[in-house]
């Protein structure tokens, strides 16, 4: 999938679009479409909030990777 970089102040990860959560690999952030077109960070088996240091209602910021 495309790759995207996703930003919360100085945290910066760079991240694969997939088209399922369990495309995503143990220990690795994605992003996800659902069937409404809502776009999710995705972390299996993990919360992707713990893995960014993010709570609730936090800013991500996504832009293209170059």
């Amino acid at each position: 999938g495309a790759v995207v970089v996703i930003s919360n102040g100085e945290n910066r990860r760079v991240v694969r679009r997939h088209g399922s959560a369990v495309d995503i690999a143990e220990g690795q952030l994605g992003l996800v479409t659902d069937a409404f077109g809502v776009m999710s960070i995705v972390s299996p088996r993990r919360s992707a909030a713990d893995e960014l240091s993010v709570a609730v209602g936090a800013e991500i910021v996504l832009s293209e990777a170059r």
